[in-house]
């Protein structure tokens, strides 16, 4: 990432999504402090949370399965 910026001065913000999420459910603010490896905060209207095995939410630094609700996720 550093290397790109380098070279070609423009800033990478970070995101995610997945398929059944168009086009994306979070990325880095704009004009904000960046977080490298960080794939930033929900876009508006979109909710997160990190679910277990038996369906209870787990805290951010736990692993799990990634649930999504929003406007833009499949139906």
């Amino acid at each position: 990432m550093r290397q790109f910026e380098k070279r070609f001065y423009l800033p990478i913000h970070e995101s995610d999504g997945s398929t059944g999420c168009s086009p994306a459910i979070c990325v880095n603010p704009i004009g904000c402090e960046r977080k490298p490896a960080s794939v930033g905060l929900p876009l508006p209207g979109v909710e997160i949370e990190i679910l277990g095995e038996a369906s209870y939410w787990l805290p951010a630094d736990e692993i799990g399965e990634l649930c999504v609700r929003g406007p833009n996720v499949m139906k």
